[in-house]
């Protein structure tokens, strides 16, 4: 007969309060309520194209069970598969399509309980989600970057199709009720065209040429949405980068296949003449 040794007792109790902990999350977790309130879109579009994503997802809960089971996630889950599964509110994802530009560096930050009633029973949420978009690479990115076609002129033109929010009954992308995207370019660029008008201007002709920041609000169409811009490089940087340009096409063509039979050639040939040289000397 096999006695138990202190050790294995304690395992033992270390092993049923676990699964004690498992079971109350599941019990938890099934009658906890999470309800969508607000969802902010802030998107800050670098000179290179590339971009900054913040949203924030804010959400009531409207039970005891879901204020706890927040409580414990905020300990115990830091990656977007586990808040989807324990918050189970179909934006808690990204709003950017990864298949149109590529997502990086991301950072999940969501905040205490906050607005909660007197006994805790309900509580306010906000889950919060910071990440990078790489400057556009082909017909992928956040924005398409077009030159030549202005002396020293970079023209930005944004991708739509890099927002991923709803689609209606007829396939029809846009933005929902109860949501915000907010779209920032650089200082010094030049606004070519915004379409439909942001919020900032809801009242006016036009869009200042100047302007940087531009809101919209849902309920709203996302097939004729636009934003072209323009930078003018200073004559500095167009050095740079024509000098860039030409030192990485010389590199390519170098190593390309005629590149290297051209070089080995013309090593052949300064051997050849160093060797002959050198016999004319004896």
């Amino acid at each position: 007969m096999k006695i138990s040794t202190n050790n294995d007792i304690k395992l033992r109790s270390v092993q049923f309060a676990l699964c004690a902990f498992f079971v109350l999350m599941l019990l938890g977790s099934v009658n906890a309520g999470f309800v969508r309130s607000y969802l902010t879109m802030s998107i800050s579009i670098a000179e290179d194209g590339g971009a900054n994503v913040r949203e924030e997802l804010r959400f009531y809960m409207d039970s005891p069970q879901s204020v706890d089971l927040y409580k414990v996630s905020l300990k115990a889950t830091n990656n977007l598969a586990g808040w989807a599964s324990r918050i189970t509110l179909p934006d808690v994802r990204y709003h950017i399509d990864a298949s149109n530009a590529q997502i990086m560096d991301v950072r999940i930050q969501p905040t205490s309980p906050d607005t909660c009633d007197y006994s805790q029973n309900t509580c306010y949420g906000t889950f919060v989600m910071e990440y990078k978009i790489t400057p556009p690479t082909g017909e992928k990115g956040i924005v398409s970057m077009i030159t030549g076609t202005k002396p020293r002129t970079i023209s930005y033109l944004f991708n739509s199709r890099a927002l991923l929010f709803e689609t209606s009954l007829v396939a029809e992308s846009y933005i929902p009720d109860m949501t915000t995207l907010e779209v920032k370019i650089p200082q010094g660029s030049r606004v070519v065209t915004v379409s439909p008008l942001p919020v900032e201007y809801s009242g006016a002709d036009i869009v200042p040429s100047d302007a940087t920041t531009f809101t919209w609000h849902g309920r709203l169409t996302i097939s004729k949405f636009e934003i072209g811009y323009e930078r003018k490089e200073s004559l500095i940087s167009e050095v740079t980068t024509f000098f860039t340009e030409m030192q990485n096409t010389v590199l390519t063509w170098l190593t390309s296949r005629d590149g290297i039979t051209l070089v080995a050639v013309a090593i052949i040939l300064i051997i050849g003449y160093a060797a002959l040289q050198s016999k004319k000397s004896k």
